[in-house]
């Protein structure tokens, strides 16, 4: 009796240990202004599309590389998007529906990814946040607007006056 349980015991194991993943969390991840960028931003006005940017922390080599990432905002709407590359390490994201969903506050975005298959594929996952902000025009543009504007009203006044 203790052999076969013995004998259960090590299947369950080898049978857990090749269905489970080896898991390698995302380390490198946040927010950028552009794809292709690496230059960290953590707050964005409304008026800019942020992206996401995360590195996979092993080599796919030829691989597929899976990506998904989860934006959540504020007010708790949450939107995915995926992509699918082949032997990537560093992956953008960047939410396609923005011009419609944007909302000030602070988003979360969670990613992750997957590489092979089976007994050999590689998971992790990893979170970042940003704040998008409703801004203004700067105070430099709001003066220059108002001295621009001031000369025409001057220049008018002056003319009329001259006829």
């Amino acid at each position: 009796m203790k052999k076969v349980f013995s004998l259960l015991i090590l299947f369950m194991i080898v049978l857990t240990t090749s269905v489970f993943a080896a898991n390698d969390p995302i380390t490198t991840i946040y927010m950028t202004d552009a794809e292709f960028s690496t230059i960290p931003r953590d707050t964005f006005s409304l008026h800019e599309i942020p992206w996401l940017y995360f590195q996979v922390p092993v080599d796919p080599q030829v691989q597929d590389v899976k990506s998904t990432s989860s934006w959540s905002d504020s007010l708790s709407n949450v939107y995915q998007v995926s992509e699918n590359e082949a032997g990537v390490v560093e992956i953008w994201h960047v939410l396609t529906s923005w011009d419609s969903s944007k909302t000030a506050g602070v988003w979360n975005v969670d990613a992750n990814y997957s590489i092979g298959k089976g007994k050999n594929k590689v998971i992790g996952s990893g979170s970042t946040s940003f704040a998008a902000t409703a801004t203004g025009p700067e105070p430099v543009s709001s003066i220059l607007f108002l001295t621009g504007g001031a000369t025409f009203a001057v220049r008018y006044w002056k003319k009329r006056r001259m006829t």
